[in-house]
C-alpha cells in the first residue's frame, strides 16, 4: 500500500498529526521483518501503518477478538492496510 493508502485506514489524521505520532514511535531499524498482530482496532492499526511507514517488512496476522460489533468484517481493512 501506498503511503497516502495507509493513512486513509487510519481516518481523518491530517499529515501533521500523522507525522507527529510517527516521530513519537521506537521502531527497528528497516527493512527489518515484524509481525504485527491487528484486530482493526485503531491501536492495532495504527502500529501496522506506522511500522510500514518507516519502512519495515511487515506480516499481518488478523486477530478478532469479537469485542466490537461487526469486528468479523475488519479482516478486509487490515489486509489493506497490510497490502
Amino acid at each position: 500500500m501506498d503511503r497516502q493508502g495507509g493513512r486513509r485506514c487510519l481516518g481523518a489524521l491530517t499529515a501533521s498529526q500523522f507525522d507527529s505520532y510517527l516521530r513519537r514511535c521506537r521502531f527497528p531499524s528497516a527493512p527489518e521483518r515484524v509481525t504485527c498482530a491487528v484486530s482493526g482496532g485503531a491501536d492495532s492499526l495504527a502500529l501496522l501503518v506506522l511500522a510500514r511507514e518507516v519502512g519495515l517488512s511487515v506480516e499481518a496476522v488478523h486477530v478478532d477478538h469479537g469485542l466490537r460489533s461487526g469486528s468479523d468484517s475488519e479482516a478486509d481493512l487490515v489486509e489493506e492496510a497490510a497490502r
